[in-house]
C-alpha cells in the first residue's frame, strides 16, 4: 500500500499542482462552491415536494443517467484507460512498482478527479433530504450505492482500455458495441419498440431500482416542512 500510496499522491500533485499555485484559481473555486453548494443543499431539502420524487418513472430516469455515466468510462477506454502524465513514464518505468500497483493507484486518481465535484454535491443534497425526511440510514445506503457504481463504472472502463491499448482484437468494436447497447434503451420514450431499461439486466438498471427501493422507504414517509 506504500507504493500505492506514493503513486496516488504524485499523480494528485500533477493534477493539481497549478491549481495550488494559482490564489485566483482558488478563490474563483471557493466562490463557485459557496454559491452552489447551498443551492444543492435546498435542492435536496425541497426534493420531496417536486413531481419527480413520486414519478413512476424515477427509475427509468436513473438508470438512463447511470447507464450515461458508464458509456462515458467505457469511451474513456478508447484512450487507454488510465491517466497518465508523461512525468510518470519516467519516474515509474524504472521503479519496481509493480503493475497492478500502479493501475490500482490510478484508479484511486480517476475516482478522485472524475468525483471531485460530484461527491460533495451529493453528499450536500443527502444532507438536504436528510434534514428534510430524517431517513439517514436509507439516504447514506444510496449514496454508497452511487458511489460503489460510480467505481464499478471506471475499473470497467480502465480494464477494457487496457485490452485496447493491448491491440487486443474486436477490443474497440466490443467497446463501442457496448456503449450503444447501453444507451439503445434511452431511445424508448422517443420509440416505444425499444427496450426499457426496466426490461434488460443492465448494472444501471440494478442499481437505479435499488436506489428508487431506498427512496421509497422516504417517499413512503409522511413528509411536513
Amino acid at each position: 500500500m506504500g507504493r500505492i500510496r506514493v503513486v496516488y499522491g504524485f499523480k494528485l500533485r500533477q493534477f493539481f499542482g497549478p491549481v495550488r499555485h494559482s490564489a485566483a484559481t482558488i478563490v474563483i473555486l471557493g466562490f463557485a462552491a459557496f454559491i452552489t453548494l447551498p443551492v444543492v443543499l435546498i435542492v435536496g431539502y425541497f426534493l420531496p415536494d417536486t413531481p419527480a420524487w413520486r414519478s413512476t418513472g424515477l427509475s427509468e430516469l436513473l438508470a438512463t443517467a447511470l447507464s450515461a455515466f458508464l458509456a462515458f468510462d467505457l469511451l474513456f477506454g478508447l484512450s487507454g484507460g488510465t491517466l497518465t502524465h508523461p512525468a510518470e513514464i519516467d519516474f515509474f518505468a524504472t521503479s519496481r512498482l509493480r503493475p497492478r500497483e500502479y493501475l490500482l493507484a490510478d484508479l484511486l486518481f480517476q475516482f478522485t478527479v472524475t468525483d471531485a465535484l460530484a461527491v460533495p454535491a451529493l453528499l450536500v443534497a443527502g444532507l438536504g433530504l436528510g434534514i428534510r425526511t430524517g431517513q439517514w440510514t436509507a439516504i447514506g445506503s444510496a449514496v454508497l450505492l452511487l458511489l460503489g457504481f460510480a467505481a464499478m463504472g471506471l475499473a470497467l472502463g480502465q480494464g477494457v482500455g487496457l485490452l485496447v491499448a493491448a491491440g487486443k482484437r474486436g477490443a474497440k468494436a466490443a467497446l463501442i458495441g457496448l456503449v450503444i447497447l447501453l444507451m439503445l434503451p434511452a431511445g424508448h420514450m422517443f420509440w416505444p419498440p425499444l427496450p426499457e431499461y426496466a426490461a434488460l439486466p443492465f448494472p444501471s438498471t440494478a442499481a437505479a431500482q435499488v436506489v428508487v427501493g431506498l427512496l421509497g422507504l422516504l417517499r413512503g414517509t409522511d413528509i411536513t416542512v
